[in-house]
């Protein structure tokens, strides 16, 4: 079985991250120098394997693209039943957007329309509730603003001028996947039942293995990451 998004995605040592995890990890356990680095990134990866398990969440979503080319007026498209139509000159009250000199600015009046907060005209509100927006060389991607927002649905009049496609994208993973991360890994590291130490002779060699909870009587508690659990099927 493949390694989840938590596993594969936090790292504990990430190029350009200022600080790094193996950095952040130390300070909760409150450790210097180096004589537990191993054993504190081996606790780590357990901790990430264990969150996946329990989680099941690809932290992830579809999003939908809106590819412009060559639109002109009466074009259109509609976002969660707003219908947001090309014209020579914006009209906010009637959901038109301008046609600019080139694709890429079309989208950028499409987009200053979805993302408004202006209200009035013929509709309660010009921008889409709960979506953001944001162009890209003339590609509309569309994304929810809150993680509660239903699955963005999105229809154009001309695919060839205004094509939709559904991209999936990763999600953030919440800082509280995090938080339960390091305190596995402080509850396991500062818990001596947890830890299995043997002595190499002649060799002044220190082997840290076993380190289950379950194994020092500990019970691991999911509370803090319980929300964001998939349930198959659900």
């Amino acid at each position: 079985m493949a390694d989840g998004p938590v596993y594969t995605r936090i790292e504990w040592e990430e190029e350009g991250a200022d600080p790094t995890e193996k950095t952040l990890v130390k300070a909760y356990c409150n450790v210097d120098g180096t004589t537990f680095d191993s054993l504190l990134e081996r606790l780590f990866n357990a901790a990430k394997r264990d969150a996946d398990a329990f989680l099941n969440n690809p932290f992830e979503e579809l999003n939908p693209t809106i590819a412009f080319s060559g639109v002109e007026a009466d074009d259109w498209i509609e976002v969660n039943g707003l219908m947001f139509t090309a014209a020579s000159a914006l009209d906010e009250d009637e959901l038109e957007f301008a046609v600019g000199d080139d694709d890429s600015e079309t989208a950028d009046n499409f987009v200053a329309l979805v993302n408004s907060t202006t209200l009035g005209g013929s509709y309660d509100a010009v921008g889409v509730a709960g979506v953001s927006a944001a162009n890209s060389e003339g590609t509309v991607t569309l994304t929810r603003r809150f993680g509660n927002v239903d699955d963005i649905d999105v229809d154009s009049s001309d695919e060839d001028k205004l094509l939709v496609r559904q991209v999936r994208t990763n999600t953030t993973i919440p800082e509280e996947v995090y938080t339960w991360i390091y305190q596995y890994i402080f509850r396991n590291f500062r818990n001596p039942g947890a830890i299995l130490q043997e002595s190499v002779a002649g060799k002044g060699q220190q082997m840290w293995v076993g380190m289950k909870s379950e194994e020092s009587g500990m019970t691991t508690n999911y509370d803090l990451i319980a929300r964001f659990k998939k349930v198959v099927g659900i």
